[in-house]
């Protein structure tokens, strides 16, 4: 047996007798690949306040669509949001994707109109909101964000709060600069987790079936405030198994 094979064996085994469509199970799959899927929104905090409710839907949008229904200003989803194709959230009619790890990225974004993203933006994309100029606006974004999860018509179910599956971890570092004469010293504020923090294991994998809607979406309660960068961008990633559904 391949290592590959003993892996996925190994991984997914215990469900085995999952249903994943009436009649097929996780045991009936058959391996295509190992990858990870990620999906990219975004907000506006207007005036440095995230308003109450406010949501975001992840894996909505697919690779190439209008990227309007992940929060964006307009432009399409490319590669640096998305790497799915399940438009609408659902797997094509011959495969099923199943995750066992999830986490989240949070980050800022200077233009929220993909269409005429600036360089300046793109490497914005990859700071963390710490790094805007706040040790407390990452750490308040995955605190005060839950993700919900529903698959076709079934109940939703609210799975965590973002700090819970944010990945390295809610953690910031910050350049307190020369002051008086005295060198320049760093300070690191690891509020919620380190660099070396990998994604959490999901408790039950999380299924695409195919051809079933599935709806991701992270929200807040409460209004809270920002200190930093207004555009916030959130990535969620999955790891897990793309699987093809049984022949006849």
């Amino acid at each position: 047996m391949a290592v590959e094979e003993k892996s996925i064996f190994e991984e997914l085994a215990p469900y085995a007798k999952m249903v994943v469509v009436p009649g097929v199970t996780v045991g009936n799959l058959t391996y295509s690949n190992q990858q990870d899927l990620y999906s990219t929104a975004v907000f506006n905090a207007a005036a440095g306040v995230v308003a109450a409710n406010t949501t975001m839907q992840f894996y909505q949008g697919a690779l190439g669509e209008s990227a309007i229904q992940q929060g964006y200003a307009g432009g399409t989803l490319s590669l640096a949001q998305t790497n799915s194709k399940f438009s609408k959230g659902q797997a094509p009619a011959n495969q099923v994707y199943i995750a066992t790890h999830a986490g989240f990225v949070v980050t800022t974004i200077g233009d929220r109109d993909l269409s005429v993203l600036s360089q300046e933006s793109l490497l914005q994309q990859q700071s963390s909101i710490a790094a805007a100029g706040s040790l407390c606006d990452l750490y308040s974004v995955s605190q005060n964000f839950s993700w919900d999860l529903t698959i076709g018509a079934g109940i939703t179910r609210t799975i965590g709060t973002l700090s819970e599956y944010t990945f390295p971890g809610s953690f910031a570092v910050t350049d307190e600069g020369v002051s008086a004469g005295a060198p320049a010293t760093a300070s690191i504020s690891s509020q919620n987790g380190s660099p070396c923090a990998d994604m959490k294991r999901l408790q039950v994998p999380l299924v695409f079936p195919p051809l079933v809607k599935v709806q991701i979406t992270a929200q807040n309660g409460s209004p809270f405030a920002l200190i930093g960068a207004q555009n916030v961008q959130i990535q969620m990633v999955l790891r897990g198994y793309l699987m093809t559904m049984p022949v006849g």
